[in-house]
């Protein structure tokens, strides 16, 4: 049997799993495409080792504080 290496960006949402993770978009002011994304656990803890989405256009709504990348994934904003 020939089993290939899994690579370590899935070892790292393995790693992960049971944490809960959210990724966020964090937002400066007005500057929708200039943005960012973190990672936390859920106790609130950034997890600087965590894959990060291809950062793409994103549309926002403000009034639900979340933002859309372009291939439909949702991501929770924080504003600052």
């Amino acid at each position: 049997m020939n089993f290939e290496k899994r690579n370590s960006e899935t070892d790292l949402y393995l790693k992960y799993e049971k944490e809960n993770v959210v990724t966020y978009v964090i937002i400066q002011g007005e500057d929708y495409q200039n943005y960012e994304f973190v990672t936390k656990s859920q106790d609130g803890k950034v997890i600087e080792d965590y894959p990060k989405p291809l950062h793409t256009e994103i549309s926002v709504n403000k009034s639900t504080g979340m933002a859309t990348d372009s291939y439909g994934k949702k991501y929770p904003i924080i504003w600052r």
